[in-house]
């Protein structure tokens, strides 16, 4: 489970305005059924609290694992998210390991 993302791997600049579409593979149109798409009837997604982690432990290669005591959904701000993040991985787990 979880998502990972290289932001190494996109070509620089990619999100800034002007950005041009060089090296870019076109779009597939691919068919499907005639299955109509609509919006989600649940409630809009809002910010309903923010929650400070737990814990932030270090592993033997650098990598921060953050515990925020709980299952969760939503979005990851901190102070040492920048540019410089050049890649990101999240995942769920319902065991942690014991930090260092």
């Amino acid at each position: 489970m979880g998502e990972r993302h290289d932001l190494g791997l996109e070509p620089a600049g990619w999100a800034a305005p002007g950005f041009g579409p060089d090296g870019w593979r076109p779009v597939r149109v691919r068919e499907r059924d005639g299955t109509p798409l609509v919006a989600d009837p649940g409630p809009p997604v809002r910010v309903t609290q923010e929650i400070a982690p737990r814990s932030i432990a270090s592993d033997d290669s650098g990598r921060h694992i953050v515990d925020f005591g709980q299952n969760l959904t939503g979005w990851v701000r901190g102070p040492r998210m920048s540019r410089r993040l050049s890649s990101a991985s999240a995942r769920e787990s319902t065991s942690s390991p014991a930090p260092r």
